[in-house]
């Protein structure tokens, strides 16, 4: 996610030639899904990588292999809501929507995130913001909803990088299961401000969580997401080199 979530650090203003170096790289670790940036969005930032738009998913994604997956993120608050600002499915190499909204936005952004499957023939994953907010049951009742309406992915952002699952995996555990009885791909967004967004991964790694946010020397909003440079493993640096 150094793309989206990094460009907190720099205005969403990557180069260019500075993020095609860096999608180069990503793809020579292998990782499975690259997140290129928030998608037509305006209302904090002018700069190309908060407003994506298909030209410049056409000219990054030609150095994506079809083995990797493409992902944009929109701010239900902040995003576009006409549905003609969206690819269909098959006209790019845009294959995930990632959506992420507030509790009092939760239910319209819900539906909206339904039409981008239906209309738009979209994966579309529901990032579930500020996690560690929630309840338990609220944590649950929220995953009922993402499963009643099909969405394709979940993911559950600790944005204030203060979780710490060995203790707090109670709270997620009966949502998780959930998941996994609908064989519906769960994720984590992991924040670091506390330092535990390592521990936090680790962990994860011994379940069946599907995907795991990482950022290029872990660049992010507030103090920054996990490091990639954490949990590559030596032999992917050692090609590198």
């Amino acid at each position: 996610v150094t793309l989206r979530d990094g460009g907190f650090v720099c205005d969403f203003d990557w180069g260019l030639e500075y993020a095609i170096n860096h999608i180069k790289t990503m793809v020579e670790i292998g990782v499975n899904i690259i997140e290129l940036g928030y998608w037509k969005q305006n209302s904090k930032s002018k700069n190309q990588f908060y407003n994506m738009n298909e030209e410049l998913l056409e000219k990054l994604s030609s150095y994506v292999p079809k083995t990797i997956r493409i992902a944009v993120m929109i701010d239900f608050h902040y995003c576009s809501k006409d549905l003609e600002d969206y690819p269909a499915f098959g006209t790019s190499r845009l294959d995930i929507v990632r959506i992420t909204s507030r509790k009092e936005d939760f239910e319209e952004a819900l539906k909206f995130g339904k039409l981008l499957k239906d209309k738009k023939g979209l994966k579309v994953s529901f990032q579930i913001i500020n996690s560690t907010n929630y309840s338990k049951k609220e944590l649950t009742r929220t995953v009922e909803r993402l499963i009643e309406n099909q969405f394709d992915m979940v993911a559950f952002a600790d944005s204030h990088g203060n979780l710490n699952l060995i203790q707090d995996i109670a709270k997620y555990e009966e949502a998780i299961k959930l998941l996994d009885d609908n064989s519906v791909r769960w994720s984590f967004h992991l924040h670091d401000h506390t330092g535990r967004a390592t521990l936090n991964y680790w962990y994860l790694t011994q379940t069946s969580c599907y995907s795991i946010d990482v950022s290029a020397n872990g660049v992010g909003k507030g103090t920054g997401n996990l490091k990639l440079d954490y949990v590559i493993s030596n032999e992917m640096l050692s090609s590198l080199l």
